[in-house]
């Protein structure tokens, strides 16, 4: 242990410990902050654009920036072979698939999320969708996929369709399914006329619960200055008390 001032003294190694846990816990709530104030800004960027007016595809197509939750509208045919089951999407505890169709519209071919549907008991089963054939207006809002990186699609040898996948990546779809789609997804506008389940949830963790983990980061930080301190004083008032 080095001497501070006078009797006091500070163990380096554990100083040192303390210190880096500290700025790790501070920048892990400032971190969740940063997090909490995307989510509103986001929040906000959706209750915004519900207020507007309908996008067609092409419109969306020519504008810049951020387009996500644009509320859109167009027409085409959707390709009743070829569409897919995104996997492990649940629905009030129960298991299920999202329903992903490409439809070919003036401005090229996109994929339409048209919702949720149970699963089967067995999982060797995979539900099948009666897509229409005429042509369809679809309504709905523009969305980005956002891939997780840790999901590994399987590879698909023998194709049966519908195809599960466990990820709405327009790549895989592209490569299977042999369609060029455009960049963007469309969800579909809830209509409780059809039997699929349209409940997007474009924030899933809302601001406050960023904040609460803010909260509990900081608070861990000044808990371990606390006992740090305490535990450094009492160690000091042994030796002392030694001496």
């Amino acid at each position: 242990m080095n001497s501070v001032n006078g009797n006091f003294r500070l163990p380096i190694i554990a100083t040192l410990v303390s210190l880096t846990a500290f700025v790790i816990l501070i920048g892990l709530g400032v971190w969740q902050l940063d997090r909490a104030a995307q989510k509103q800004q986001r929040q906000q960027q959706i209750e915004q654009r519900k207020l507007q007016n309908n996008y067609s595809l092409a419109n969306i197509l020519a504008l810049s920036g951020d387009v996500r939750d644009l509320p859109v509208v167009t027409s085409g045919h959707f390709n009743t072979r070829h569409y897919f089951m995104i996997d492990n999407r649940m629905v009030n505890g129960q298991p299920g698939y999202h329903v992903v169709a490409i439809l070919t519209t003036a401005s090229g071919n996109i994929a339409v999320n048209l919702g949720w549907l149970a699963a089967p008991v067995s999982r060797d089963v995979i539900p099948h969708f009666n897509l229409p054939s005429e042509q369809q207006v679809i309504e709905g809002v523009i969305a980005l996929p956002s891939l997780n990186p840790m999901i590994q699609e399987t590879e698909h040898r023998a194709i049966n369709w519908p195809v599960r996948i466990q990820q709405l990546d327009l790549s895989v779809i592209e490569q299977l399914s042999g369609i060029t789609l455009l960049p963007l997804v469309i969800l579909a506008k809830p209509d409780p006329a059809q039997p699929l389940i349209r409940d997007w949830q474009s924030v899933v963790m809302p601001a406050e619960k960023h904040i609460a983990y803010a909260i509990q980061w900081f608070g861990l930080a000044i808990a371990l200055l606390v006992i740090f301190y305490m535990a450094i004083i009492r160690k000091n008032r042994e030796v002392n008390d030694e001496q």
